[in-house]
């Protein structure tokens, strides 16, 4: 007699893709838990939405370009978009924040004539819980939690924090004025993208 073991294909593709995807992100006050930028698409354009305390106001720039952080948890959703615009609420954030320089750091400007120079690629991507799930890897520890995760691993904000991730890095041209002072400084470029880990 002989035995027959059965094994069932299974299809990697639709397995859940969950990755760490670091940037652009902030602070979220209330908590303070550092999420993606909430990102939408509108009318073929990228636009944020002023949801989980993200705030256009806001005069720092996205998380990780003065400070490192760890990257978030995220499971992919699917879909490639191509990024040839931006909305105004996301100019505006543009507008308010200080920048500095891509020659010399210690040289802080404001944006205007916001525009895109090169397109990028954007894909839906849904944050998870990193209170159920690691926010860094490390071999030598082993992560285990006693408490009981959110319905499937989703971090628990407005809008289940779908939003989009860069697969190709957005590039923008501005002009720039010197801050303080107002004094014009040229062209600069600011780049948005995503660090995969891959």
């Amino acid at each position: 007699m002989s035995s027959v073991t059965r094994s069932l294909a299974t299809n990697t593709k639709s397995l859940p893709d969950v990755q760490y995807a670091g940037g652009p992100s902030y602070l979220r006050s209330e908590d303070p838990q550092k999420l993606l930028f909430p990102f939408i698409l509108l009318n073929g354009a990228l636009e944020v939405q002023l949801i989980n305390d993200f705030e256009i106001t806001s005069t720092t720039p996205p998380l990780g370009v003065l400070n490192v952080r760890d990257g978030n948890l995220i499971r992919r959703m699917g879909g490639l978009h191509l990024i040839e615009a931006i909305g105004p609420l996301f100019k505006t954030y543009i507008q308010n924040v200080i920048w500095q320089t891509n020659d010399d750091p210690a040289v802080s400007y404001k944006a205007t004539n916001i525009r895109v120079y090169a397109p990028g690629l954007v894909t839906r991507v849904q944050q998870l819980s990193s209170q159920n799930l690691p926010i860094r890897i490390d071999p030598d520890y082993s992560y285990v939690s006693s408490g009981l995760p959110p319905q499937n691993f989703i971090l628990d904000v407005t809008g289940y924090g779908t939003t989009y991730a860069f697969e190709k890095p957005l590039v923008l041209s501005v002009d720039a004025t010197t801050y303080p002072g107002n004094a014009p400084i040229g062209k600069q470029y600011i780049t948005f993208y995503t660090a995969w880990d891959r």
